[in-house]
């Protein structure tokens, strides 16, 4: 598990309220072993502040610095309070150190920020690198990924040895019209796509989850690992967890099986880069998911999708990522569901579907203008007039 140290100073005790906040938000939320001085209250540690506020920082993985002023003025050597913040002076001195022996080449050290307008207190030595506002939902989905350091980039990793599977044009997807949906799932299911993100937004029985469904089976028939959760109910995070592990299994996700806990974030997106053949992940009525599971999908895993080289996302629901405030929106493509009008299109849906293309085409024109072109209103109109005529009651 990844350590973090969070370094800051007591400027308050709302400053130092908002820091146990965003610690307990790491640990709970995120997974993350997360260290802060409040884990040694009361009493302190027995080897002292400065020596262990010191080795803090050499033994973390990561460290989050609380940038404010006070805490500038600790790592500048400006403070006058000779009495106060023996901690972050050692902290101080141990991060100059590290930078100066490593050349300004920064793996371990970034600034987090609670009001953007500490940014002026960012020393110049740390000011080079990026920094993140905790406040702001990209940033710490950003924030996370970076902490988390489960897939690094790294020279020294190589991705994963595996072929994407044939395209078969001639399945038969059993739906009216998306033509363009399923060839666009073809492509990427194949590797054929720019794109390895998809969200397909659109109201109640606009045919989302037939079209889903439609796709996890594709996927299936052309040997690709496939996992599907639906939010319906407002799930928790630990449910969608549970099904990834359930749908993918063992094989596919070893380090996930074995994770303490019921929130293996870390494990799975490991597993998740590790795997050695494609992998599809599809959300389903993304408008009910609870804002954990928001924070994980849109922060954390899709955020690793151009790392992970084998992993199609789909995300289907009446509201969706506002995918373009982030950095993964480049791989991303969304499509609105819209009507379905044509009647060639549902006459040829009735005989792919239900066998049958018997279905009066006055009938078929009247459920169409009769819902405005809704696909699941007619589907089920279709399905009831199929099932009429089989009993002889036309």
């Amino acid at each position: 598990m990844t350590v973090v140290f969070l370094s800051y100073s007591h400027d308050s005790d709302e400053h130092s309220e908002r820091v146990r906040g965003l610690a307990e938000r790491l640990r709970q939320v995120e997974g993350l072993g997360v260290r802060i001085d409040r884990d040694c209250w009361p009493g302190g540690p027995d080897e002292g502040w400065p020596n262990w506020s010191e080795r803090q920082v050499r033994e973390a993985d990561r460290v989050l610095v609380v940038c404010t002023e006070t805490w500038a003025r600790r790592y500048d050597g400006d403070d006058d309070d000779v009495d106060r913040g023996h901690g972050t002076v050692a902290e101080a001195r141990a991060i100059r150190q590290f930078l100066y022996a490593s050349k300004g080449v920064n793996a371990r050290f970034r600034v987090v920020l609670f009001d953007e307008a500490d940014a002026a207190h960012v020393p110049v030595q740390l000011g080079g690198y990026h920094r993140f506002v905790a406040s702001d939902a990209a940033q710490y989905g950003e924030m996370v990924a970076w902490l988390a350091g489960a897939v690094p980039d790294s020279p020294g990793r190589a991705p994963p040895d595996f072929a994407w599977p044939e395209p078969d044009p001639a399945y038969p997807w059993t739906l009216a019209d998306r033509k363009n949906e399923s060839a666009l799932m073809r492509d990427a299911l194949s590797g054929r796509s720019p794109r390895r993100i998809f969200l397909f937004e659109g109201g109640t029985n606009t045919g989302k989850t037939a079209l889903l469904g439609r796709i996890a089976a594709y996927a299936g028939h052309i040997g690709v690992a496939r996992a599907r959760f639906d939010f319906k109910g407002t799930l928790p995070l630990e449910d969608l967890f549970g099904t990834l592990k359930l749908d993918l299994g063992r094989a596919i996700l070893p380090a996930t099986y074995t994770a303490a806990g019921a929130r293996p974030s870390n494990e799975l997106l490991s597993d998740l880069q590790d795997a050695t053949s494609p992998v599809l992940l599809i959300f389903d009525t993304y408008e009910q998911a609870t804002e954990d599971s928001r924070r994980w999908i849109e922060g954390r895993l899709l955020s690793r999708v151009d790392r992970v080289p084998g992993l199609v996302v789909v995300i289907g629901g009446q509201k969706l990522p506002e995918y373009g405030k982030y950095p993964w929106q480049a791989l991303a493509e969304i499509r609105k569901m819209s009507p379905i009008d044509n009647q060639e299109d549902w006459i040829e849906y009735s005989a792919s579907e239900f066998g049958s293309a018997d279905v009066p085409r006055q009938h078929v024109q009247a459920f169409i203008d009769g819902t405005n072109g809704n696909p699941g209103m007619i589907r089920a109109l279709i399905e009831n007039t199929v099932n009429r005529l089989r009993a002889g009651n036309p």
